[in-house]
């Protein structure tokens, strides 16, 4: 894995004499800073990879970046770095954005379908202009601006084409609804399941019957619907823009006081860490 020095050298490489403000995060991808042009005066997000990404496993993510050219429902347009055939960094716009703690998601349910609105938008809006869809869907790829509006920030190799042949020959999307769903709660789908060929699109989804939507589904009616309804339709249902923009219809709206929202996670996330040294000591 990359360490924090040759993504900074990198990062002078490609961006010589930018600023970087400030380190935001990594994930299993890379590394992601916060990036001023000191000309511009402009910030965007940096994400420098741990390993590059051969084109021929970014597939979906060149697409994305050829066809996507303005923001929509919390979509940034990207650029991509490539060197040879393969990707090692990519960029987008910064706009201030903030994790919500998993508790405050789980412990209110208009903030819970808030963010399961703002994922069928995003994917209605890929799947119906772009022929791409969201694979790696989970609360945690969600993060909330002080306006009310959720960004999807983890861009990467979980950008698929919809008509590609392993993504219908293993359920990728029906796999990410049912992941969506289970971790507005606290939870991990791939705890219990995870892709495999041999999906069959003609019949319901099998990530859908997993014993862990029925257990988040028990006490919140609105998820034990859309799992009743995945269990009953052919699992050709995800490949449908039109599912995602009827749900939306319904779900996508913005947060209800951003500011407080985001202030809340910030004390449990605080919380949290103060809870982990005083373990650590003990």
């Amino acid at each position: 894995m990359q360490t924090m020095d040759s993504a900074l050298n990198a990062i002078q490489q490609l961006k010589p004499g930018h600023e970087v403000l400030r380190f935001l995060g990594q994930g299993m991808g890379g590394k992601a800073f916060q990036v001023k042009d000191p000309v511009s005066g402009g910030m965007t997000v940096l994400k420098v990879l741990h390993e590059p990404w051969p084109f021929d496993m970014a597939e979906g993510l060149r697409l994305y970046r050829d066809r996507v050219k303005e923001y929509r429902y919390g979509l940034e347009p990207l650029t991509l770095y490539e060197a040879g055939t393969q990707i090692f960094a990519l960029e987008y716009p910064y706009t201030p954005v903030y994790p919500l703690h998993w508790r405050l998601v789980a412990g209110s349910e208009p903030l819970a379908q808030a963010m399961f609105g703002a994922y069928c938008q995003a994917q209605a809006h890929v799947m119906s202009v772009y022929g791409l869809g969201l694979a790696d869907t989970i609360a945690e790829h969600f993060f909330l601006d002080e306006t009310g509006e959720f960004h999807f920030i983890d861009y990467g190799i979980d950008i698929e084409r919809v008509d590609a042949d392993y993504v219908r020959q293993q359920g990728i999307f029906g796999y990410a609804f049912a992941m969506m769903l289970v971790s507005l709660y606290g939870e991990n789908l791939k705890d219990d399941v995870n892709p495999a060929p041999g999906y069959r699109n003609d019949l319901p989804c099998v990530y859908c019957q997993a014993d862990l939507l029925d257990q988040v589904a028990a006490r919140r009616p609105w998820v034990r619907e859309l799992i009743g309804r995945a269990r009953s339709e052919p699992a050709e249902l995800f490949y449908r823009p039109e599912f995602y923009q009827e749900l939306a219809a319904r779900f996508y709206r913005p947060v209800a006081n951003p500011r407080l929202q985001i202030r809340l996670s910030k004390a449990l996330f605080a919380l949290g860490k103060i809870k982990q040294k005083v373990a650590r000591r003990a």
